[in-house]
């Protein structure tokens, strides 16, 4: 008899949410796992099933039963097992019964507390037959099901009807009963080129038996694959580009069982709209994939994707060209409108939305953000009205038609309406790179002053919320401040804008002038950025002893950081790095048993040993071209002269006594010390690296 048996479980539904379609199967095939695994039943590779009408899996190599194992039982100490007269007491006699033995069949064994009764079980592993319906049926409870439902008269729920149900275990049904319905060791084909029942006689065959039988693909990743392939011959026989969005691609893989790609096409007349605009509608509204030319420029022709195979295609693509002239006829209508009046209008009407009730409407948010631009602008160097008006229209596009139909085109829409009426194409860009990046690992703005504006954006969202005490917790983070932050981070750091986060904050805060601000914000903010850019440089492979090592001294900003912080990787790797380090946490050690060492100075006559005077004036060497590097903000060269000091601080450990008898001496070269922590201090603590 085989030791091992394939698992195969389908669940057959009316067609579900394609968005939440991958996650259901994946949390499936992962929740049974995991009941495997706290079972001890071994299995080898699995796939999930997932496709329009069914989840599932597949769970190769499935052990037939648990392992047998050995249970050690305690009973009572000795002296609680028998009474008096030397007989068992209940205690005892009832751990006999719990272990299923007569008392004479119990052991003794030393414990650390004195002599118990002992027993060793010999637990024979349960059939797995026996333990999966409970398994699956636990998995199916646990499913992220996004909203449940009931259908007809019973009051199962589920997210969707269920109307079959098949679990084979070998070649044998698995016995399952859920949501009204037992299962079987049958599945069905698609719903319209193989409605009727598709047998299965074992997992092994499930996939390809659907597949050729059923016309379902109900491997996701085959199928996922196939789509593509057909995508992709269609774009490079028009020699074009096809726009693939991974979201995309995973949502229409979701909705179709039997792939069919076709190329449509609409009328040219729409592509005066932004290519933005109609892209957003073709996915969005009709999950379709654009396609581009060499220059990136959108064309009339896209691609959709059929769930038939339809004997007459070319019926299919003229529906699909007519449902798509109408969503884009739409879009046209909405921007034909929009373009009509400047950004000026539609900044006017930005006093009716309210930002937050305690900060505003977004009209004076628009003006805060430019002032925080005009402000920002002498540290990154552009024209402060530019910045200004660039600042004070980068809200306008909310209150256009397009960008409440089309929600995610926020600044993209601005910058074409912008442009529209003659607007500087820096600022045009501005509008729109105001909101990069809009994720980990997005591009940064462009130019100076889309750096301006979204700064200035970013900074006003931070500081108003953080000054009304809304600061975000655990994961709660209505306003994204965290992404705002690693935004405000990687602009100064990546564009190297020397700007202090003080500076920055109280030109956020000085914006806000006389308005409803009533918590602390520089404070909190630094820590909150702080705490957020130790992650970036977590992400960058940055440890976190090079981190502090940086942040516990004096930096000037975020760019000068990260120039201390870069200086600090290559010293650490340096061949003196090592001694250098020990010798630092040495002085560290040694100061922190010292009091009042501000008030210490060092008298070069007392230095009486020839170590501690060689430490001295190689000290002062090193101060002198430390201060031109460091006025140069060359940290490396810096740390490279600081690395001279190796020897002559290790001399000096090795034949000097710091903590003399003497109280002169010792003041002395405490002070010395000092002065070397001080020399180091000035590029990182260097005694926190490991």
């Amino acid at each position: 008899m085989s030791q091992t048996e394939n698992l195969l479980f389908e669940l057959g539904t009316e067609e579900l949410p394609p968005k939440a379609l991958k996650t259901l199967a994946e949390s499936l095939i992962n929740s049974v796992k995991k009941a495997l695994d706290e079972n001890e039943v071994s299995y080898g590779d699995g796939k999930m099933i997932a496709a329009p009408r069914r989840i599932g899996f597949i769970l190769n190599n499935v052990a037939v039963e648990q392992k047998d194992k050995l249970i050690d039982r305690e009973g009572p100490f000795i002296d609680k097992a028998y009474d008096a007269d030397g007989n068992p007491t209940k205690a005892a006699i009832g751990f006999a019964n719990a272990c299923g033995v007569d008392f004479e069949k119990l052991q003794v064994i030393e414990h650390k507390k004195g002599k118990r009764l002992f027993y060793q079980i010999d637990q024979k592993g349960q059939k797995t037959r026996e333990l999966l319906p409970e398994i699956i049926l636990a998995a199916l409870k646990k499913l992220p099901v996004p909203k449940m439902m009931r259908w007809g008269s019973h009051d199962f729920q589920f997210v969707r009807p269920v109307h079959w149900i098949m679990c084979l275990f070998g070649d044998k049904v698995l016995d399952i009963e859920a949501y009204g319905r037992k299962s079987n060791n049958f599945s069905y084909g698609h719903r319209f080129h193989s409605p009727e029942k598709v047998e299965i006689s074992s997992a092994d065959q499930y996939f390809d038996v659907l597949k050729t039988k059923g016309h379902v693909l109900a491997d996701w990743d085959e199928r996922k694959e196939k789509m593509l392939e057909q995508i992709k011959a269609i774009s490079t026989d028009k020699r074009l580009n096809v726009v693939l969005d991974a979201s995309l691609v995973d949502e229409v893989n979701a909705i179709i069982e039997w792939p069919m790609a076709l190329c449509c096409q609409f009328d040219a007349r729409f592509l005066r709209v932004p290519q933005e605009a109609l892209i957003s509608a073709m996915q969005e509204h009709q999950k379709c994939f654009a396609m581009t030319d060499e220059k990136g420029k959108l064309t009339h022709q896209f691609i959709t994707v059929s769930n038939i195979n339809s004997k007459h295609p070319q019926t299919v693509i003229s529906g699909n060209n007519k449902v798509m002239a109408a969503r884009l006829s739409d879009a046209a209508f909405f921007y034909d409108n929009d373009i009509k009046n400047p950004l000026e209008y539609y900044v006017e009407k930005l006093k009716s939305v309210t930002f937050q009730k305690a900060l505003g409407s977004m009209y004076e948010r628009s003006v805060r953000i430019a002032e925080n631009a005009k402000a920002l602008s002498a540290y990154t160097l552009v024209d402060e009205n530019m910045a200004y008006e660039a600042g004070f229209l980068s809200k306008a596009d909310l209150m256009s038609d397009m960008v409440f139909e089309f929600t995610d085109l926020q600044g993209v829409i601005g910058k074409y309406y912008a442009r529209s009426h003659g607007k500087d194409d820096l600022i045009c860009e501005s509008i729109e790179q105001q909101y990069w990046p809009k994720f980990a690992g997005d591009a940064l703005p462009e130019s100076p002053l889309a750096k301006t504006v979204a700064l200035a954006e970013k900074l006003d969202t931070l500081v108003g919320i953080f000054g009304i005490g809304q600061k975000p917790t655990g994961d709660k983070d209505p306003f994204a401040l965290r992404r705002a932050a690693i935004g405000v981070l990687r602009i100064l750091k990546e564009g190297k804008i020397h700007l202090p986060l003080k500076n920055l904050f109280d030109i956020g805060s000085h914006a806000y002038k006389d308005s409803a601000l009533n918590a602390p914000v520089i404070s909190p903010l630094t820590q909150f950025l702080m705490d957020r850019l130790k992650y970036i440089y977590k992400d960058e492979g940055v440890s976190s002893e090079v981190f502090e090592s940086v942040a516990s001294v004096d930096y000037a900003d975020i760019a000068d950081f990260d120039q201390r912080i870069s200086a600090v990787e290559v010293f650490a790797k340096s061949k003196p790095a090592a001694a250098l380090i020990q010798s630092n946490k040495r002085v560290a050690n040694i100061l922190a048993k010292a009091d009042n060492l501000e008030a210490l100075s060092i008298d070069k006559r007392l230095l009486k040993q020839d170590e501690e005077l060689e430490l001295y004036q190689s000290m002062l060497e090193v101060e002198r071209k430390l201060e031109i590097s460091l006025k140069a903000q060359d940290y490396v060269k810096a740390l490279d002269s600081l690395s001279t000091l190796d020897q002559p601080v290790s001399d000096f450990f090795d034949a000097v006594m710091v903590f003399s008898e003497d109280d002169t001496l010792k003041n002395n070269r405490l002070a010395l010390l000092y002065k070397l922590e001080q020399l180091f201090s000035q590029v990182a603590n260097i005694s926190k690296l490991s």
